[in-house]
């Protein structure tokens, strides 16, 4: 180790180089104030070194303490990987570069307890903004978008979102707004379209649905409105066309399974229809024209055999209705006109025996298997 000397004010101030055990090459050359009692005090700059002579790191001091600037160097490319401030042996600010030289990370110190972390993109555009309590998140979030323009932004507390947050498209709109308790959505949430109009609204409680949910056209008309209970869709649910005409119906149970669902044409019931057990097995299956049962009626059990199977002209039964039993053995025939039962005739319809007899496929071809819709 060598050292140089010079007076200062009856203090000696020196530089400390200290080698490699190879005595030749130097791994620091330190500022110092030799103190009487002959130890030492780094002041100023200290400079640390690899075995090939390139700088790895440059610290500052005053009087002992780290004060001012900690420069770490990447071995590969000489740029600076990490840059600490200190103000009297407390660190103030902590950067972190990549590898390309640009920032990376900031810490920055408001109290011993307490900081703010900045993450960043690529060229040193802000990415994120985070308050941290004793290595806990606790306050304000900001997340942002290349451009600069704020993407996200709430409160953590206790490591969880709390409170109100707004999510929010690349060209500044408001996209979402809702709010959060210990991490999870809780209250109103609203989603907004690309000119600001309303496009959801539903309600949470402790991070499941719970409430009223609505959503809607670009016109404001409703699109769809409903009611959830425990995430659970419950009751009445209706979707309606752009002009507020009703579009459709689904009814469910008080445990979510789908009860029944249909459309609608001008106000009436239109096309396919059908209604399902709490097990959520097909229960009926019927045709609608302008609001009167026409076609073919469906109507199974609870272990998806058919039921009864047979015609509705004009809202009335019409021809031959064929009732069956859980094992789809026929069970009894009855013959319709204009929805008035006709007198028993004798015909030449399948016997029981033999319906038990048909295959399964023949069944499924003429709907005569409620799992098979």
């Amino acid at each position: 180790m060598a050292e140089t000397f010079r007076q200062k004010t009856g203090i000696s101030h020196t530089v400390r180089k200290v080698y490699y055990p190879n005595g030749i090459d130097l791994m620091m050359e330190e500022n110092c104030l030799r103190m009487p009692d002959g130890s030492f005090l780094a002041d100023g700059e200290t400079i640390f070194y690899d075995t090939a002579g390139q700088v790895e790191s440059r610290r500052e001091y005053k009087s002992g303490k780290l004060h001012g600037e900690w420069l770490d160097y990447e071995k590969s490319t000489g740029k600076i990987a990490s840059k600490m401030t200190f103000v009297n042996g407390k660190m103030t600010v902590c950067e972190n570069f990549d590898m390309e030289g640009d920032l990376a990370e900031k810490i920055v110190f408001i109290t011993p307890e307490t900081c703010q972390i900045f993450s960043y993109y690529a060229k040193g555009q802000i990415k994120e903004k985070k308050t941290y309590q004793n290595g806990v998140a606790e306050g304000e979030f900001v997340q942002f978008y290349k451009s600069g323009l704020t993407l996200r932004k709430g409160a953590f507390k206790n490591n969880k979102e709390s409170g109100e947050w707004y999510v929010y498209k690349n060209n500044g709109l408001l996209q979402t707004k809702g709010h959060y308790k210990d991490g999870v959505k809780d209250g109103e949430w609203t989603y907004f379209q690309k000119k600001g109009m309303i496009s959801l609204r539903e309600v949470y409680n402790n991070g499941l649905k719970d409430g009223i949910w609505m959503s809607f056209y670009e016109n404001g008309q409703i699109r769809e409105r409903g009611f959830y209970r425990h995430d659970n869709k419950v009751g009445e649910w209706l979707s309606y066309n752009e002009d507020g005409t009703l579009k459709e119906k689904e009814v469910y149970y008080g445990n979510g399974q789908l009860k029944e669902k249909g459309g609608f044409v001008d106000g009436l019931r239109s096309g396919e229809w059908k209604t399902y057990y709490e097990n959520g097995c097909l229960k009926e299956k019927q045709i609608y024209k302008e609001g009167k049962k026409s076609g073919e009626c469906f109507r199974y059990h609870k272990n998806g055999a058919i039921e009864t199977f047979g015609m509705y002209e004009e809202d009335k039964k019409e021809g031959k209705w064929s009732n069956f039993d859980e094992k789809t053995c026929l069970a009894g025939e009855k013959n319709y006109k204009d929805g008035q039962v006709m007198p028993e005739k004798t015909d030449s319809s399948v016997s029981g025996q033999e319906f038990q007899k048909m295959p399964v496929a023949v069944l499924n071809n003429i709907g005569l298997r409620g799992n098979s819709f």
